[in-house]
């Protein structure tokens, strides 16, 4: 019962859930601007071998958090039941998560350039890993992401009606359909619930802020050799704080030092306010499925519900309970059963009625 907390139940869900065993076979995938990006393959788990990417089953790209990866219990969890339905599964390492190096300063954000590197990574998947030709244009890709991560699925989905950002290769870099789980909607105002809540700013934030840094401090180096490029083409080179970046105990404060400045912000609140995935929501054009809880206290406890209302390519389910990456089993708190259920429910519901949808 104590779990029906939705602080103890994020609490939980990060720190005490147990993963399921999941084998990878890592790729190392470059993006446009010679950095990479890490895709884990999930050669197997408990149920045995799993299904390979070569087209013959349906794909799922998995975008897990802020500084998270294939690692995390949930992105494990979830790996494990889509494999076991019959999915090909993979996970998306965005820069410097999950081991991958560092190879250019440029970072990731919920927006600008994080969009480029999944066009990226799903083209490697539909022209590498499946073959290119027929068989990679016509391969089913589907992409879920948990919190900043469906940010970033959600406005890539976006991207692929109104061609903003930067590696559009038509069929090659499409989404057939994605999910979008726990997603701060609206970055300005979950940005102010985890400055304003003592348990958001204390916990939540400090913990995902030290760990990005924790995660960067190998790459230090590459900060303090001077100017580095923007993501804009026909923007100057920018310094970065490395001061602020190294000692930051907020997400804003590496936001301020290095996130905004690279992708052409003047400020961190211009950069939540043009990166909340929200004010895309009309411009999707494949099936989304958006999961949200009420009680959720990293994500402002609001969801998009006119702007969901507005487009019919678009639904949302929105719970009473739930916490942040939470939605524990009553039977199995180690689990999200339900969640993993639904996830694969959906996907294979737009697998069975995808001429209609086209």
């Amino acid at each position: 019962w104590w779990l029906e907390q939705a602080d103890m139940m994020t609490l939980f869900s990060a720190f005490g859930r147990t993963p399921t065993p999941v084998d990878y076979d890592r790729r190392l995938v470059e993006t446009l601007d010679g950095g990479v990006v890490a895709l884990d393959v999930v050669r197997s788990s408990v149920h045995g071998a799993a299904k390979a990417l070569d087209g013959s089953a349906a794909i799922v790209l998995l975008v897990s958090g802020l500084g998270g990866g294939s690692q995390g219990a949930y992105v494990q969890n979830m790996a494990t039941t889509l494999a076991e339905q019959g999915f090909a599964v993979a996970v998306l390492n965005m820069r410097a998560c999950a081991g991958t190096v560092l190879k250019t300063p440029r970072l990731f954000s919920a927006y600008r350039g994080s969009t480029d590197d999944v066009r990226v990574a799903v083209k490697y998947v539909r022209s590498v890993l499946v073959g290119g030709g027929s068989a990679g244009a016509d391969a089913q890709v589907f992409v879920l992401g948990w919190s900043n991560g469906g940010t970033i699925v959600v406005n890539t989905l976006a991207e692929q009606a109104t061609r903003e950002g930067k590696g559009h290769h038509d069929t090659l870099t499409s989404i057939t359909a994605a999910v979008a789980l726990a997603t701060p909607h609206d970055m300005v105002k979950s940005t102010a619930i985890c400055e304003e809540r003592f348990l958001s700013r204390w916990v939540y934030n400090r913990h995902v802020a030290r760990n990005i840094v924790k995660q960067l401090d190998p790459y230090v180096d590459l900060y303090r050799r001077g100017p580095i490029a923007r993501w804009s083409d026909d923007e100057p080179s920018v310094d970065i704080d490395v001061d602020l970046l190294l000692g930051a105990t907020r997400i804003r404060e590496i936001d301020e030092a290095i996130t905004r400045r690279v992708f052409g912000y003047d400020s961190v609140d211009d950069y939540y306010r043009n990166a909340s995935s929200f004010r895309r929501l009309e411009h999707v054009a494949a099936p989304l499925l958006l999961v949200s809880a009420a009680d959720d206290p990293v994500s402002s406890r609001w969801a998009p519900f006119e702007e969901v209302r507005q487009n019919r390519q678009v639904l949302l389910a929105y719970t009473e309970h739930g916490g942040h990456l939470g939605w524990q089993d009553d039977v199995d708190v180690q689990r999200s059963r339900w969640v993993e259920e639904v996830v694969a429910a959906f996907f294979g519901s737009v697998c069975r009625h995808l001429p209609e949808i086209d």
